[in-house]
């Protein structure tokens, strides 16, 4: 879940940030905190996702698991930008870019919303066991 808020604030940032045209390095650090955001959650959903499996069927499940991770990742690609093609025009000016960034965003922003209410409403005993007081 840390992970998952980590991820929604480096999109607020970028998202107010990218409108008042800060420098290049700063998009380069905010991009790589996304991306170690994400490095972050991935690994807890695939033990969340593989959690209870037999050990026979580890290796079918990791490989069903990674496939379907891939064709959705694909499709959240193509669907954010048809998303933001549609919001930049055929005629884009700087603006038409601020405002297609800024739905984008916003659209990531809801399914990392999304992804926080499933991983909520996984039963406990389907979550891997925390390790208190280590």
């Amino acid at each position: 879940m840390a992970g998952l808020v980590f991820i929604i604030t480096v999109l607020i940032l970028q998202l107010f940030l990218f409108r008042m045209e800060k420098s290049f390095p700063v998009f380069c650090l905010l991009l790589f905190l996304h991306g170690l955001g994400i490095g972050s959650v991935i690994p807890s959903l695939a033990n969340i996702a593989l959690s209870g499996m037999s050990e026979k069927l580890i290796g079918n499940a990791s490989g069903v698991y990674n496939t379907f991770q891939q064709i959705a990742a694909i499709g959240g690609i193509v669907a954010v930008g048809s998303v933001f093609y549609y919001f930049l025009g055929s005629k884009p000016a700087i603006q038409h870019y601020h405002n297609a960034f800024s739905v984008a965003l916003l659209i990531n922003i809801f399914c990392l919303i999304f992804v926080m209410i499933c991983v909520f409403k996984v039963p406990d005993h389907v979550l891997p066991e925390m390790k208190h007081g280590k």
